[in-house]
């Protein structure tokens, strides 16, 4: 199907999935571990799709000031899994 602007979705949909292969993705991706699905409807126009998992960057920060926020909130906007620890100084 062409879209507005000359592109195109084409949307597959597995009616026997794999259900092992799917945890031990999902189990991958847990231990942040790549992953890799792999699909194959079975036509001459596509006859294997590869899908590859990486799982999400995790950036750990340490602070209590602006920064530390501002570093934390660009991070979380552009997908990091964002965690932190925040210094108390006495």
């Amino acid at each position: 199907m062409a879209g507005p602007c000359g592109g195109a979705l084409s949307v597959w949909i597995d009616t026997a999935p794999d259900h092992g292969a799917l945890v031990a993705d999902y189990e991958a991706l847990l231990a942040c571990q790549p992953a890799q699905l792999t699909f194959s409807p079975n036509q001459t126009t596509c006859p294997q799709i590869i899908i590859l998992y990486q799982p999400k960057v995790t950036l750990t920060l340490a602070g209590s000031s602006a920064i530390f926020r501002a570093t934390a909130h660009m991070a979380h906007s552009i997908g990091l899994e964002v965690s932190g620890f925040p210094l108390l100084l006495s």
